[in-house]
């Protein structure tokens, strides 16, 4: 998964040698970098947006991923020299898949009770207040076609593609070269 805000753009890699997953940012002036936090079990589900005048990430961790128990909401504002992960305080347990706009926190909490059908509910939150509000989650009406190109990870998750339909894929970030960065079309990509 890909995030972009504000000029910047974040993703998970995994890093062979920890076997966890990495975040990546890339800034605003194109430069490629290891976000100053521990990494994870698995991939980031990181989302970018507005927070005051920066730009800020969130994400959750958990302290059982697989059935998405413990898990708990991260800030990391982007572009703040010295910046480190901070937990939000986010009402209830078990949240998960955050965005940010503004001031604004929306997230998914598990559904015990759910089941199949509705594993979590959607709620949004105003940072630093008390309750959080459930949001009536929308019906679906199929996949919807977005023109202009496409970001992709390949299966082993340690790169990440760019294609579009008027070039060849760009192998932007591959973490077994080493690279961060070619902005080259890949002979051949078959990706």
């Amino acid at each position: 998964m890909v995030s972009a805000y504000g000029g910047w753009a974040a993703w998970s890699r995994a890093d062979l040698a920890t076997n966890a997953y990495v975040l990546v940012l890339r800034s605003p002036k194109g430069a490629v970098s290891l976000a100053p936090i521990p990494g994870r079990a698995s991939p980031f589900d990181v989302e970018l947006g507005p927070d005051g005048p920066g730009v800020a990430a969130v994400y959750s961790r958990c302290s059982d991923i697989d059935k998405l128990e413990g898990c708990h909401i991260y800030e990391l504002k982007l572009g703040v020299a010295g910046a480190t992960e901070q937990m939000l305080e986010v009402p209830g347990s078990s949240v998960h898949e955050p965005a940010i706009w503004g001031g604004l926190l929306v997230f998914l909490r598990r559904n015990p009770g759910g089941g199949a059908h509705r594993p979590d509910n959607l709620f949004q939150w105003r940072i630093g207040s008390s309750p959080a509000h459930s949001v009536a989650l929308p019906t679906s009406r199929g996949g919807l076609f977005c023109g202009g190109g496409a970001l992709a990870q390949g299966p082993d998750r340690h790169d990440l593609w760019a294609h579009d339909s008027w070039s060849a894929a760009r192998l932007l970030d591959d973490e077994r070269l080493g690279i961060l960065w070619r902005d080259e079309p890949v002979v051949g990509a078959d990706r």
